[in-house]
């Protein structure tokens, strides 16, 4: 398994994380993903974009980086939580309180999703 990384596209952001002792890249999460598909983690903690369904595709590549029985904790617009089946069978999710006007200067309500991949022998 991985340690503390990231990926995120801003410079100063990846200069704080790296100075936090974090091991960050400079690089959009989608395009990072696809390149590093054999890495696992056993959690993830994500607050992704939400413009143009990016927080569905961002959620959905992190998902596929959890290890089994990894858990995953993402920061979603209220959009996502009807969709059915939004990880698939392999994952137990559970939706937590929703959150009003959180982020300055937005009206935006977000929700905390908490995911967890089942283990092989579990989905058997």
């Amino acid at each position: 398994m991985y340690g503390n990384i990231g990926a995120n596209p801003d410079t100063l952001n990846c200069l704080i994380s790296r100075a936090k002792g974090y091991d960050t890249t400079e690089a959009d999460f989608l395009t990072w993903s696809k390149s590093n598909q054999q890495k696992k983690f056993d959690y993830v903690v994500m607050n992704p974009p939400f413009a143009d369904n990016r927080a569905r595709l961002h959620l959905q590549a992190a998902a596929s980086h959890l290890a089994a029985g990894g858990s995953l904790a993402a920061v979603l617009p209220l959009s996502l939580q009807g969709l059915d089946n939004l990880l698939g069978e392999e994952f137990r999710t559970e939706w937590m309180d929703v959150f009003e006007n959180e982020f300055e200067n937005t009206t935006v309500s977000v929700r905390i999703l908490y995911a967890e991949r089942i283990q092989q022998e579990e989905v058997l």
